[in-house]
Parts: structure tokens; sequence; C-alpha cells
């Protein structure tokens, strides 16, 4: 499993968010550390190519830094996620 993440930064609408540190869980996907500004809206979306993009989930943030644990990320030989602004 190869992370891709860790060091990400997407800035829209003036709201920048990045991704922290990454660390693989050994019986439960990985979890990453998600910086963003307190009350914007995020997307957490996934993908096994680069090309097509799924939202995996979105919600308001309401502490930052963000734990995410994605469970389903050892069911795949390589993910990528990323944070976006929708």
């Amino acid at each position: 499993m190869r992370l891709l993440g860790a060091g990400y930064v997407a800035a829209s609408n003036s709201v920048s968010i990045a991704f922290g540190a990454a660390q693989p869980l050994s019986t439960n996907g990985f979890q990453l550390v998600l910086n963003a500004p307190i009350s914007s809206t995020v997307a957490v979306q996934t993908s096994t190519n680069l090309v097509c993009w799924q939202t995996l989930t979105q919600f308001v943030v309401e502490s930052s830094p963000i734990s995410f644990t994605n469970p389903q990320a050892t069911n795949y030989t390589q993910r990528f996620d990323r944070p976006v602004v929708p």
C-alpha cells in the first residue's frame, strides 16, 4: 500500500487544507491527520488511479487537526486520498 497525501495542500476559495502525518494501521487501514480552518467544509476523496475520484466523507471542521481513519485502505494494492473544499 502506498500512502499519498502527507503534506498535500489544497487551496480553494481562500481556504487552505492539508494532510499531515499518515500512519498505516496493522488491522484497520490507515490514519491521516488533516489540518483545516475551523468551520470550513472539507471532503476527503479517494482514487485508485488518480483520474476517477470518489468522495469518502464530507464534514464541517469543528477542531483542527483532525485524525481521519480509512479502514478500507487495506483492501487495495494502491489507494490515494486528497482533501478538497467542495
